[in-house]
């Protein structure tokens, strides 16, 4: 029992416990930087950049005062950071072998972050899925759909197949299909769409509205009616606008085909 006391005290000398309370200082302080730094770095980047931007730099930057932390921790405590460093090198180029497919949603992360098709908050189509960009990280791209389904994209897919950004332009165009029966004057309903759209607050003026011919048949005639819209009040006016359309041709008289 002695014999292990005195053992103990050896190893625990002045210089070591010194060593050992710089470590402890080291390991303090970095990670109040590593959770206090980034943040206001990435507010400073979102200011002159996107906000894709200051999540990448937040994270890297992260990673970096960790990293950077540890490793001079362990040299405070004498151990050689270069045999690990380049240990930790041959096991990067291991693991990439292993993982291609996680390094290919690595690299095709970079090339999305620098290409800036879309950002957090956008909605945007892929996939067959319609959703808010939630996050874009370097391995996949998190959405959260109309009916609040969290949904992970992996950037090698985003980078591979088309998608739609529907919040890159501020207005839309919504089309409605419509049809009325043969006999009815064309230039008189397209006169009713006309003015149905100059008083909806929600149709813009400019681009104008327009109704177009589509094609006929001996019973009716295919018309399409197309008005424009702020992104914002997109949804709401593809929810009513057939159906408005629909009542202001019953109130006018014009007459549709059967089931309609």
């Amino acid at each position: 029992m002695d014999h292990a006391l005195q053992s103990v005290g050896g190893f625990f000398t002045e210089q070591r416990l010194l060593d050992l309370v710089r470590v402890i200082v080291l390991l303090v302080v970095g990670f109040v930087l590593a959770r206090t730094v980034p943040p206001v770095v990435a507010r400073v980047v979102a200011l002159r950049g996107t906000v894709n931007q200051a999540q990448l730099v937040r994270r890297l930057l992260g990673y970096t005062i960790v990293v950077v932390v540890v490793l001079s921790a362990l040299t405070q405590l004498g151990v050689d950071v270069g045999v690990m460093v380049g240990a930790a090198g041959l096991l990067t180029v291991a693991l990439g072998f292993a993982a291609q497919a996680s390094t290919s949603n690595l690299i095709s992360g970079v090339f999305l972050m620098g290409e800036r098709a879309f950002e957090v908050g956008d909605q945007i189509t892929i996939a067959g899925y319609t959703g808010e960009v939630l996050a874009i990280d370097l391995m996949s791209v998190k959405l959260r759909t109309g009916d609040n389904v969290f949904v992970r994209i992996p950037n090698e897919m985003m980078l591979k197949q088309p998608f739609s950004n529907l919040s890159r332009f501020p207005i839309r165009r919504i089309d409605v299909p419509l049809s009325i029966t043969r006999l009815e004057d064309f230039d008189r309903a397209r006169d009713i769409l006309a003015t149905f759209a100059d008083t909806n607050p929600l149709c813009l003026a400019e681009p104008k509205p327009t109704v177009a011919f589509s094609s006929y048949d001996k019973t009716r005639l295919e018309l399409q009616f197309s008005v424009w819209v702020a992104r914002q009040n997109y949804a709401d006016l593809k929810a009513l606008l057939l159906d408005a359309v629909l009542d202001r041709f019953r109130a006018e008289g014009i007459k549709l085909p059967i089931g309609e």
